[in-house]
């Protein structure tokens, strides 16, 4: 199963991205059950998990990001052993989409 969730290289991620995205390494139509073989920390994010702001969020090989929709099933991530994590809001927001989700993550990554 492979899952995407917005195009990378959309006008709107370029731009939103700053040129990062030309820089950072990125896979399309990754068939999930590859990553455990290929990665041995994957990280995910999880309304649940902890906060992206914790240093241990730096220590992971592989980030894992869906759209918001569906998102990665909950046995699948499971079996990646993922460890979730969350970006903090004010409670009463439901989601973030996903060019907003990596900019965060990859601004916490850099900090």
């Amino acid at each position: 199963m492979s899952l995407a969730s917005t195009r990378p290289l959309s006008p709107k991620v370029v731009r939103a991205s700053m040129g990062t995205i030309f820089h950072t390494p990125l896979e399309l139509d990754v068939e999930l059950d590859s990553l455990r073989t290929r990665f041995a920390r994957i990280a995910c994010l999880d309304m649940q998990g902890e906060r992206v702001q914790a240093a241990s969020f730096r220590d992971f090989d592989c980030y894992l990001f869906d759209n918001e929709a569906r998102g990665v099933p909950r046995e699948q991530l499971i079996a990646l052993h993922a460890q979730p994590f969350t970006i903090a809001g004010c409670g009463s927001i439901e989601s973030l989409n996903p060019a907003a989700t990596v900019n965060m993550c990859a601004y916490e990554l850099s900090r």
